[in-house]
């Protein structure tokens, strides 16, 4: 649905919703009253023309997975040493270097609760 059926307090909340998810907040922040901001928030997310407005905004603002890894390479190389270790963090889970469960010899017994990262190649 297009924004343009939106009256402008709608549109601002569509607006402010898409980058808090907070309805309440973002009802208040288009120019809703702070006490009544709960209630206008939920009834504009059931309006279908806000909702379909939200949607299609989400829709706009979606990023691939792709885009996700080469930004992501972009921060590993260029951040502070805590943007870097956070983003190789991510990469390496997005590409599924970290393994949930392994199976480790013990004489018989498993041992639960410990993560291991397993070289590439070695599934």
């Amino acid at each position: 649905m297009e924004k343009a059926t939106l009256n402008g307090g709608q549109r601002r909340f569509v607006d402010r919703y898409c980058e808090t998810f907070n309805a309440t907040r973002s009802a208040e922040d288009a120019g809703y009253s702070k006490k009544t901001a709960a209630s206008q928030g939920s009834r504009l997310l059931k309006n279908v023309k806000v909702r379909e407005a939200v949607e299609a905004r989400l829709a706009e603002m979606a990023m691939s997975s792709t885009e996700a890894l080469v930004r992501l390479r972009k921060l590993a190389i260029k951040g502070d040493d805590q943007v870097k270790l956070s983003a190789l963090d991510k990469i390496l889970r997005a590409s599924g270097a970290y393994k949930d469960r392994v199976d480790v010899p013990s004489g018989g017994e498993r041992i639960a609760g410990v993560t291991f990262i397993a070289p590439a190649g070695n599934e």
